[in-house]
């Protein structure tokens, strides 16, 4: 694929204060429009939060970066941050049309690359281009899984950290393995509400001086896992980090039945949920159960929401190891399709231009 240059600053960010290099670096986004005049930044979280236990004893654990684009101008813009699912890699790739749709429409995007996810690399993969320059995001959530069962089975007290929020079986459980990958879901929420809070305090480089996102119009686009992730972020985070609205794609479609603990989390978040919240499927989607479920439960308990199937989607013909899973976020046909109504949804809680 051809890789597209974009103006570049690269930020790094310690755990006290920040520092901001000059960098180019490469957009594997080849399809951005040629007449799109955008800014890409590359993002590195702080990688810690003391009130988050699951990353106390790990910090390079908890590690997320991202790719924040910015329309040619921005200025109080809404914006909207996209969080990938559960697979480790091709995270920038799976956004792209939607930062194309998104970025048109005048809103700022920030692509979240989670922890133990590499640009464009394979989770726990090791990037060595320095032109790139992404590292590790730290540990992807499926490794602490059977790092924990590998350490709970040989030496309990190393496993503290991961199995601590979690009841203590041996063998290990399967219900506490349920346990262990819900407490990391909703860890991953810290995440985000510090991605949040960092975007409400950038400002703009033209003069005059000015806020680059309103703080008030911050929305979050989770697609699978990053779904739970957004629904848990606008539940559990502080006020000052809560999204002001979420949107779904294919929530829970491949784990649907299978982690009781996760879902029963799922169903008190959507049922206590303080913000709107859009849920998106194609017709054709592996199953449709979460939307109806989450839907009846938002509905009933009086939620601000909206839930909606599309049209069944086509795969390509030319990329045979396509599923609808990973198509529905990112080909163009179908974001041409989830995008305008999912604008339209913001826009009806004043979060679109």
């Amino acid at each position: 694929m051809t890789k597209h240059r974009i103006a570049l600053v690269l930020i790094l960010l310690g755990m006290t204060e920040g520092t901001a290099l000059a960098a180019e670096a490469i957009s594997y986004c080849d399809n951005l429009q040629a007449d799109t005049r955008l800014t890409v930044e590359t993002y590195y979280d702080t990688a810690y939060s003391a009130s988050n236990q699951l990353c106390t004893r790990d910090e390079p654990r908890c590690r997320l970066k991202g790719l924040l684009y910015k329309p040619y101008g921005a200025s109080n813009a809404p914006a909207v941050i996209l969080s990938h699912g559960a697979g480790g890699a091709l995270t920038e790739k799976l956004f792209c049309n939607a930062v194309n749709y998104f970025t048109r429409h005048e809103f700022v995007v920030f692509v979240a690359i989670k922890r133990g996810v590499t640009h464009e690399h394979e989770a726990d993969a090791t990037v060595t281009d320095p032109q790139l320059n992404f590292q590790n995001t730290g540990m992807y959530y499926g490794t602490v899984i059977d790092l924990a069962k590998m350490l709970f089975e040989e030496w309990p007290e190393a496993a503290w950290p991961y199995l601590e929020p979690c009841e203590m079986t041996k063998p290990l459980s399967k219900h506490s393995e349920d346990c262990l990958t819900n407490a990391l879901v909703q860890s991953s929420s810290t995440e985000i509400g510090l991605v949040i809070e960092w975007l409400k305090g950038q400002k703009t480089t033209a003069f005059p001086i000015t806020r680059l996102v309103d703080p008030d119009k911050i929305a979050l686009i989770g697609h699978s896992n990053g779904g739970k992730v957004s629904i848990f972020s606008a539940r559990l985070l502080p006020a000052a980090q809560r999204p002001a609205a979420v949107v779904t794609l294919s929530l829970d479609e491949k784990g649907w039945g299978h982690d009781e603990v996760t879902e029963a989390a799922l169903f008190d978040a959507v049922a206590n949920l303080p913000v709107p919240i859009a849920l998106f499927q194609p017709a054709n989607a592996l199953n449709v159960e979460s939307t109806r479920q989450f839907g009846w439960t938002l509905a009933v308990n009086r939620k601000r929401y909206l839930a909606q199937i599309f049209p069944a989607l086509t795969l390509p013909a030319d990329d045979p190891d396509l599923e609808v899973h990973e198509a529905f976020p990112s080909l163009e046909e179908s974001v041409n399709r989830w995008g305008p109504v999912a604008r339209m949804f913001l826009a009806i809680y004043g979060l679109a231009p």
